[in-house]
């Protein structure tokens, strides 16, 4: 589901929200760990953009909107594990479902 909000921004429902989650718990415990609030490690739009494209390389990870060299040097290599890891789990459990 896709719709526009006044500012004509697309906004989007469509995103993994397992991972949404995960990247959330991240963010959380990255906060905590760095006593800065969460909303400066990345916003809640941001992760969703994540779960929703999920980038598997540097060069993907910048395209999301948010994302920018500090934040990739920062956290990129985190993210791109974790994303990774939910993409790993996800095909694991569709494959046991073919089964």
């Amino acid at each position: 589901v896709t719709s526009v909000s006044p500012n004509r921004e697309a906004v989007t429902d469509d995103y993994d929200s397992s991972l949404y989650n995960e990247l959330r718990a991240w963010r959380l415990s990255k906060a905590r760990s760095t006593s800065l609030p969460a909303y400066v490690i990345l916003h809640d739009k941001t992760i969703k953009e994540l779960a929703r494209l999920k980038p598997r390389s540097t060069a993907q990870l910048m395209t999301v909107n948010g994302i920018g060299q500090a934040k990739c040097d920062n956290y990129g290599d985190e993210l791109l594990k974790l994303i990774g890891r939910n993409a790993s789990e996800e095909l694991t459990a569709n494959q046991n479902i073919t089964k």
